[in-house]
């Protein structure tokens, strides 16, 4: 993916499209990336404007790795990195697991 220049353009296309949508509706912008990876998407979206985002990645070796490379980027503020199977991470009221609502 990293090396896919077409597919992140229109990657970084849409997201931007999502986050100015949210944005004109005068919201905040929280993104859940789920399967991060390197934290690419993540990055992405705080670059087209979000507030915050979680970025869920179940692999240890490359949730360590998405953290070091959104520390290097600049981003460690408003990307948190949750390394979790998605489906032990709550969204919204009465979250059980992990309180993305924390930052």
């Amino acid at each position: 993916m990293l090396h896919d220049h077409d597919r992140n353009l229109k990657y970084y296309q849409g997201i931007r499209a999502a986050v100015g949508r949210v944005k004109a509706r005068g919201e905040k912008v929280i993104v859940l990336d789920i399967g991060t990876g390197t934290g690419l998407l993540s990055m992405m979206a705080l670059t087209a404007g979000a507030d915050f985002c979680f970025a869920v990645e179940v692999f240890k070796p490359m949730a360590e790795a998405a953290q070091s490379i959104v520390k290097k980027n600049g981003f460690s503020e408003k990307i948190k990195i949750i390394n979790k199977h998605s489906t032990d991470v709550t969204v919204g009221p009465g979250q059980t697991h992990t309180q993305l609502h924390e930052y």
